[in-house]
């Protein structure tokens, strides 16, 4: 079929490539595509063959049924039914795992083949029927035709490797001896037993007895399964009543089942409860107690209902009540008894109770230091064993020879050893259920003693050591030295003993090249021998070593690492302190001075430069001595400046014993890339003293720039600065240039064309029994060993494994990642794949097993064949168990008992140390660079920007250089110019003009409204509005002259460059004029017009400003080109006497007069200025025009100061008051005023009154009149009844509310009577206002009728 259908694809090629050469197509443009195609058709169709694989056993028959479920892990005997199998002679016990592994691999690979029959079907149909119509689609057919090839070999793979893991498990399996016991047709049924062995879930097959080589098995079915149960033991037997106790069970075959748990069922014997079991890492699983009582039952269900059954004992827990002893030593073995109640249990139930059927279930444990928790299973700082006493009223805790943690623990006793109940006593009286652990005890007998302080003559100090208490071991302690102590000076007494002093540190280096060797000690290590006690001793020995050293010194010994026994806490019982008395100078340090740095070969880079700092005095010394230095400057301009030409740098030396002599450094990063080339820069170094160190002074003829510690020249030695030119250009050397980076290694040649190449570039065979699922790795990992190593230019490589690898990975990695690989295994399965790292996995068996990489470069125009040969082994028997190892050889005999050490002897006196050496020579001052013979200084004006230059260079304009050895001129700064080269300074911008940018050749005009206040300006922010002469408020001057200017052969070509304004010549002229004008007479550009006339013209008064000339006349000048006239100008000035006033603000005649008699005085004078010396008068005018200038003025002195507007003389008033005081006057008014406003006010509150008093009898009339009682005119037969008064306080009884009808009393805010009752009658008053007509004519009508009935009454 495969041959068929590559014949087809080649016809179907073949007629497309015919149809395009007849439509004039030769093809080119489709090459690609058919190659392409081919290359896919050639190496994705395959010839797939189910060829099976050699095996040693065959499937006959199923398993129809099992009488059998679960066994123990004893023997047990089952029967099964066998259809259709062989003569079963075995049954065999096949782990499930294996057999439901293949039966999934089996069931992919029935998968992947129907989905591979089905593509290859479509990949078919489209190669015979589409191809040159459909190309793409042929191509993606072919395409899941391959990768569905490729997944069924994979699953095809997986299958075998799973049905050889199969096999090789029946082989090995566990089996038991079956016999038929009935047959009936194709059925029949067999009795097997079932061995011995490890738990678990197993398929069972039958199996007959081999023939020629191969076994008749029926087939594995993993629903043909046994569990043999196995439960090896559980843990603990026995919890309190209270329930929580947690039992772990081991056994096999717990985890057996993916996704499946184990249960607990527990019965009290009424019930049974349920609990889902716990599955642990290492295979066991716990389930948790209830609370119960009793014995019970106790069965572990495995997940398909297989169970084992375990004893469970319940108990009352143990309440500790007394602890004897109390205390306890904390090394070595020890007992001690703890009361307790329900000790029944233990007696009854523990190891050798007399409960014979239960004996133990019960395990006595102590568990120490659980603290007031009351989780009983807190962790404890120890657990010992435990056992009932004699009395059965105890339990005796054994402590095994351990060590115990100092301190007060609690004691709790558990039945099981998992629980420990907190005794009720612990909370109330703890000290009754503890222990306390300590001891044995060190100690120094002394912190300090008087015997404990010697000096430098020799002699031994003995300082004694204590061991108290009861040893049982060997106690050993070590001595720590330490330098230095704190305890009271030698030979004080009384209060003066409580001051403690911190002494210096003595020292005990034997071997130290300075000679500091203050004292030794001897034994660092104290021993008791078991039993032993009481003092040992440590022996200190002072040296006399001649070397500076403190006054007093101390050192401190510490026990410290004690074994067997405890150290006392306190510090001044563990330490003991011996002071050494001793006093010699210290060493004299001092800076060496005039040290040069000259820059690297690489400029711009930081350089780390050293400043020598030697010992210029003093002895030798034992202790370090330490100084602090400092990098530091004057501030002087030759000083170099921190954070830009150096890193401020600080520091600390130390010259430990023996380094006397030796010059250290104090160290300074130059910064070389701001160090400029002509640079000559100063640092100095402080030192400081800080301890057993002396520094010499700075002398006060100290000069930073001739005797400072560095001296930093910019430039290479030999070389000139910048600033300066070289005199000697044929004998200077330059510096060698900077090295160049190494070039770079030739490339390597290029690899094959990405088209051909068809190489692989690493392989790897990596030996695995179990199929790994991914295809792509990151990398090729490391394999077992091939022969030869592997190349790419070589074919033919083999390999052997042992007889227990099934099988192999085979990794391998292309050079392209498009290339394509055809493998076959022994030419009969062959596999697609296309990655950069890919992996195949090859079942192996025993023998040769040979397989082919044939590799495809993406054109498909070269390949490569790899031919790889594994030799399986066959199967050795177990080697010999190896001999045993020989016997351990004795161990050493114990060490000699130990013994005190006897005092060492004194020692001699020592030599003195050697002299000092001489401190170095003094070193003259560097020459500065600038100074060398060959260099001379650039004037000024003049600049070098580099070193070594042969020649200086004039500044250009807009900069100068004012002083001599110049780099680089200096940028006029804004407000100032310079047009020339080779200047030595800048000039200000004059009047009128300004710079804004630094190196301004010249200055900027200001525009015609604004000017500047100064020369030298940067802006023009001053205001040159002109005078408001129409403004009723101003008044001016106008001064009027003529001027003209003389030079032989004169003119302005040089005027905008002279003045410094950037302009244009007459433009030129006119600002100079009007910077002139406007400066002498202090006015703005605003207040000046000019009229300029040049050679030939005449310049005149302004046709406007003539006829306001008062006096008629006006001036007019002829610049004559006969007499050398450079321009003629006539000048008009406003110059303002008074300034606009506010609104609401005048001023006054004299004022004014006096403001403009000022101006006209103060142009006066400036004009006299300018008739003295025109020349002068105009100096930026004449200095633009350069040379010898001549001027003449030209004026009317009559008419040369106009004020054209007066003021007006006020007007006079004359006095109508006369003599008379016009304050008085005005006092009486105000006065008057007041009264007339007081009687108004007096008089509206009477009319007021009035009114209310009026309201108020009409108020009491009506009501009269509603209660029939009014006034007879006859009074002799009518008498009032009622007054006024009364009829008010009725009135205001009638107002008032009701308080007994509503049940209750207001609180009201209480008012005078008088004024409740004229609120009311006022209120009643408005009511009536307010009523309506009808309202008014009934209340009339009824008023009439009770009016009536009154008078009625009064006659009667």
């Amino acid at each position: 079929a495969t041959r068929t259908r590559t014949r087809a694809h080649e016809r179907a090629n073949e007629r497309a490539r015919a149809r395009r050469l007849r439509h004039g197509d030769d093809g080119r443009d489709g090459r690609r595509r058919d190659g392409a195609t081919t290359a896919l058709t050639l190496t994705l169709t395959l010839a797939l063959l189910d060829a099976a694989t050699a095996m040693t056993m065959r499937v006959r028959g199923t398993l129809e049924t099992l009488t059998r479920a679960c066994a123990t892990s004893e023997s047990a005997s089952f029967e099964f039914t066998q259809r259709d199998g062989g003569a079963t002679t075995r049954c065999v016990f096949t782990p499930y795992d294996v057999v439901r592994e293949a039966e999934r691999a089996s069931a992919n690979a029935t998968a992947m083949k129907a989905i591979f029959v089905e593509r290859d079907a479509n990949a078919e149909i489209f190669a015979q029927n589409m191809v040159g119509i459909d190309d793409e689609g042929v191509a993606a057919a072919l395409a899941a035709n391959a990768s569905a090839s490729a997944d069924y070999e994979r699953a095809k793979a997986v299958n075998a490797s799973a049905h050889a893991a199969v096999e090789a498990a029946l082989a090995i399996a566990d089996s038991g001896t079956a016999t038929q016991v009935s047959a009936s047709g194709s059925e029949a049924t067999y009795g097997c037993s079932i061995p011995a062995g490890a738990g678990g879930v197993y398929a069972v097959v039958a199996a007959a007895d081999p023939a020629g080589g191969v076994t008749d098995v029926t087939k594995p079915d993993s629903s043909k399964t046994i569990r043999r149960t196995s439960l090896r033991d559980y843990s603990p037997k026995s919890g309190p009543s209270t329930g929580g106790t947690v039992v772990t069970f081991s056994g096999d075959g717990f985890n057996d089942v993916a996704g499946s748990t184990m249960n607990c069922s527990i019965s009290d014997g009424n019930s049974v409860v349920v609990q889902r079991a716990t599955h642990l890492p290492d295979g066991t699983v716990t389930c948790e107690m209830p609370a119960q009582s009793g014995v019970i039952d106790v069965k572990l269900v495995y997940p398909d209902s297989c169970y084992e059954t375990a004893q469970f004992l319940y108990y009352q827990n143990p309440d500790v009540l007394l602890v004897i002893p109390r205390h306890a030593p904390r090394f070595g073995r020890n007992n001690f008894s703890a009361y307790a109640t329900n000790t029944y249990y233990a007696s009854q139930y523990g190891p050798g109770g007399s409960d014979a059927t239960h004996a133990g279930k019960v395990n006595v444990t102590c568990a120490l230091g659980m603290g007031t928790s009351s989780n009983q299973t807190a962790s404890a700082i120890a657990v010992v064993p435990g056992v009932v006493s004699a009395s059965g009223q105890a339990i005796t805790c054994m402590v095994p020879d351990i060590t115990i943690p100092m301190g007060t623990h609690d004691v709790r006793v558990s039945y099981n050893g998992q629980q420990y109940m907190l005794p009720n006593l612990v909370l109330t009286d703890p000290s009754k259920v503890s222990i306390v652990a300590r001891g044995p005890v060190l100690r120094t007998k002394h912190y300090y003693s008087t015997a404990q302080n010697g000096n430098e003559d020799a002699r031994v100090i003995a300082v004694p050591v204590e061991l108290e208490g009861v040893n049982r071991r060997l106690v050993s302690v070590g001595v720590n030295v330490t330098y230095g102590g704190i305890s009271q000076m030698p030979g004080t007494s009384g209060d003066q003993a409580l001051v403690q002093v911190t002494h210096a540190s003595a020292r005990d280096n034997a071997t130290d090249a300075g000679g500091d060797y203050d004292f030794s000690v001897s034994p660092t290590t104290l021993h008791w021998m078991a039993g032993e006690s009481g003092e040992n001793f440590v022996y200190v020995r002072i040296r006399n070593d001649r070397v500076h050293e403190n006054a007093l010194e101390a050192l401190t010994l510490t026990l410290v690492d004690a074994m067997n026994a405890d150290i006392e806490t306190d510090f001044k019982n563990k330490s003991a302190v011996v002071t050494i008395a001793d006093d010699d100078p210290a060493p004299l340090f001092g800076v060496r001075a005039r040290n040069v740095a000259f820059p690297p070969l690489y400029r711009y880079s930081q350089e780390t430069v050293k400043i020598p700092i030697d010992i210029i005095g003093g002895g030798n010394f034992a202790l370090p001595a330490v100084i602090d230095y400092e990098i530091v400057t004057s501030g002087a301009a030759s000083s170099a400046v921190a954070g830009v030409h150096y890193a401020a740098a600080t520091g600390r030396l130390t010259w430990m014993p023996g380094d006397y002599g030796k010059t250290q450094y104090a160290e300074v990063v130059l910064d070389w890339s701001n160090i400029p080339s002509e640079a000559s820069l100063r640092l100095h170094v402080n030192l400081t003293a800080v301890s057993e160190s002396r520094v010499a002074a700075i002398p006060s003829s100290f000069v930073e720039s001739e005797d400072a510690a560095l001296f930093i020249f910019g430039v290479p030695p030999g070389s000139c600065p910048p600033g300066t030119r070289r005199t000697d250009p044929t004998t200077y050397v330059a510096p060698p240039p900077v090295p160049q980076a190494l070039s770079p290694p030739p490339p390597s040649p290029p690899p094959p064309s990405v088209s051909v190449d068809s190489a692989i570039l690493s392989l790897s065979v990596v030996a695995n029994t179990t199929v790994a699922m991914s295809s792509v790795f990151p990398y090729v990992p490391d394999g077992i060993a091939i022969q030869p190593a592997f190349d790419p230019t070589r074919h033919t490589y083999t390999a052997t494994v042992p007889h227990g690898v099934t099988g192999v990975q085979v990794f391998y990695q292309f050079r392209q990642s498009t290339t394509s690989i055809t493998t076959t295994l022994s030419a009969r399965r062959r596999l697609l794949a296309a990655s950069l790292v890919n992996m195949k996995y090859f079942t192996l068996n025993q023998g040769d097993n040979v397989i082919r990489l044939i590799t495809t470069s993406p054109n498909g125009q070269s390949s490569e064949t790899y031919r790889l040969t594994i030799e399986r082994l066959a199967m050795v028997a177990n080697p010999p168990s190896p001999p045993p190892p020989p016997p351990a050889p004795p161990s050493p005999p114990p060490p000699p008992p130990w013994t005190h050490p006897s005092p060492p002897p004194p020692e001699g006196a020592l030599q003195a140390p050697p002299a000092p050496p001489a401190p170095p020579a003094p070193t003259p001052r560097p020459t500065e660079p600038r100074d060398n013979a060959t260099c001379t200084y650039c004037s000024a004006g003049s600049f070098a920007s580099d070193m070594n230059s042969l020649q200086c260079q004039l500044c250009p304009p807009g900069s100068a250089s004012p002083s001599v050895l110049t780099k680089a001129c200096v940028q006029c700064p804004q407000g100032m110019y310079m047009a020339e080269s080779g200047a030595t300074q800048c000039l200000q911008c004059p009047r009128d003009a300004f710079a804004n940018v630094t190196g301004a050749r010249l200055c900027t005009p200001c525009p015609r409204q604004a000017t500047t206040s100064t020369a030298g300006s940067t802006m023009c922010n001053v205001s040159t509005a002109p005078v408001d002469r129409a403004h009723p408020d101003v008044f001016y001057v106008d001064v009027v002259f003529g001027v003209s200017f003389h030079q032989a052969g004169g003119s302005l070509a040089n005027m905008a460059a002279n003045i410094g304004v950037d302009a244009d010549a007459n433009s030129a002229f006119v600002r100079a004029m009007e910077i002139d004008v406007a400066t002498k007479f202090n006015v703005t550009r605003g207040s000046i017009r000019l009229d300029v006339a040049q050679p030939g013209a005449t310049a005149s008064t302004p046709a406007g400003r003539r006829r306001l000339l008062q006096s008629g006349s006006s001036v007019s000048v002829t610049c004559s080109a006969s007499q050398n006239c450079i321009r003629a100008v006539v000048v008009t000035v406003t110059m303002q006497a008074t300034e606009m006033l506010r609104f609401g603000v005048v001023r006054d005649y004299e004022t004014t007069k006096a403001a403009i008699d000022a101006t006209r005085a103060q142009a006066a004078a400036i004009l006299l200025t300018l008739r003295s010396d025109p020349v002068a008068f105009f100096s930026t005018t004449t200095a633009g025009i350069g040379g010898v200038v001549q001027g003449q003025l030209y004026e009317d002195p009559s008419g040369s100061l106009i004020v054209e507007k007066e003021p007006t003389p006020p007007r006079g008033v004359p006095n109508v008051f006369g003599d008379v005081n016009v304050a008085l006057i005005v006092v009486s008014c105000i006065c008057a005023m007041f009264a007339a406003f007081v009687a108004y006010t007096l008089l509206r509150r009477t009319r007021a009154r009035r009114m209310l008093t009026k309201i108020e009898n009409e108020v009491i009339e009506s009501e009269k009149r509603r209660v029939g009682v009014h006034k007879v005119k006859d009074s002799s037969k009518v008498t009032a009844t009622v007054n006024k008064a009364t009829w008010k306080k009725v009135l205001a009884q009638k107002d008032a509310p009701d308080d007994a009808e509503k049940g209750q009393v207001k609180k009201q805010i209480q008012m005078r009577e008088q004024s409740q009752i004229t609120l009311a009658h006022v209120s009643r008053f408005k009511q009536s206002r307010q009523s309506s007509a009808i309202e008014k004519m009934w209340q009339a009508r009824n008023e009439r009728a009770a009016i009536g009935v009154g008078i009625q009454r009064v006659k009667r």
